[in-house]
Order: C-alpha cells, then sequence, then structure tokens
C-alpha cells in the first residue's frame, strides 16, 4: 500500500502542476479575486467562474479544456497502468472512512472516473469484496 500512498502523491502533484499551467486561480473575497487573477490588467467582467471558487480568464478556456479532456485523462491512466485496483479501491475506502459509515459504495463514481473500462457491475463488486474482505 506504501508504494501505492507513494504513486498517488505523484499522481496529485502532476495534477497540480498541470492544472496550474492553464492559469486558473481561487478566489473567495473580492480581494483574493483581485490579488489572484491572471493576467493581473484584465477587466473583472473577462473572468469565468468555473465553480468552487476557481476562476479563469476566457483566454485561457481553451487550456482548461485540453487539461480536462486531455491531460486529466492521460494522468489517470498513467495512475492506473502503475497501482493496484484493490489497491486503490482500500485507500479510497478508507480516504472517504466507509469502513465507518458503512457506505463503500460513495466512492463508486471516483473508480469509474479512473475505470472508464470498467462496468458499474465490475467496479461495484469489486469494491464490496474489498470492503468485505478489510471490515473489521
Amino acid at each position: 500500500m506504501s508504494n501505492f500512498r507513494e504513486l498517488y502523491e505523484e499522481y496529485t502533484d502532476k495534477t497540480h502542476q498541470e492544472l496550474s499551467k492553464t492559469d486558473i486561480f481561487y478566489a473567495f473575497t473580492d480581494k483574493q479575486f483581485t490579488e489572484n487573477k491572471k493576467p493581473k490588467d484584465a477587466p473583472d467582467s473577462e473572468f469565468i467562474s468555473i465553480g468552487a471558487g476557481a476562476f479563469i480568464h476566457k483566454s485561457n478556456a481553451d487550456k482548461l479544456n485540453n487539461y480536462f479532456n486531455v491531460i486529466s485523462k492521460q494522468l489517470k491512466k498513467e495512475l492506473t497502468a502503475k497501482v493496484n485496483i484493490e489497491d486503490f479501491i482500500l485507500y479510497e475506502l478508507n480516504n472517504n472512512e466507509a469502513f465507518y459509515t458503512g457506505e463503500p459504495l460513495e466512492i463508486l463514481d471516483k473508480m469509474q472516473d479512473f475505470y472508464e473500462d470498467k462496468t458499474t457491475e465490475e467496479l461495484t463488486a469489486l469494491i464490496l469484496k474489498i470492503y468485505r474482505e478489510n471490515l473489521n
């Protein structure tokens, strides 16, 4: 599992690096917006809110779309090629406190996002198997 954690941290670092190349920024107050906006001299009306406090200048929208449609998918494929799916599922079960909440299928959407080649039924069965095997 420690190898999984290292590979997952590497994946997370890469996603942050690639996302930052899009010039996305976060702001929760007007002051933060003014301080964080890229480019600094662009009128506020040229920025697009993409949710969760994130903004991007309209000139960078293509970079963001490329990140989500190409780069992010590639990084996910690279990760899943290197890790054992069962380690990933166990990590997510623990991360989402499934053994406490009793809701192992809360991670199904995330697993489907990473393993698009697997059916919902396959992932559900595997999640439940790993959950049951590790239930204390």
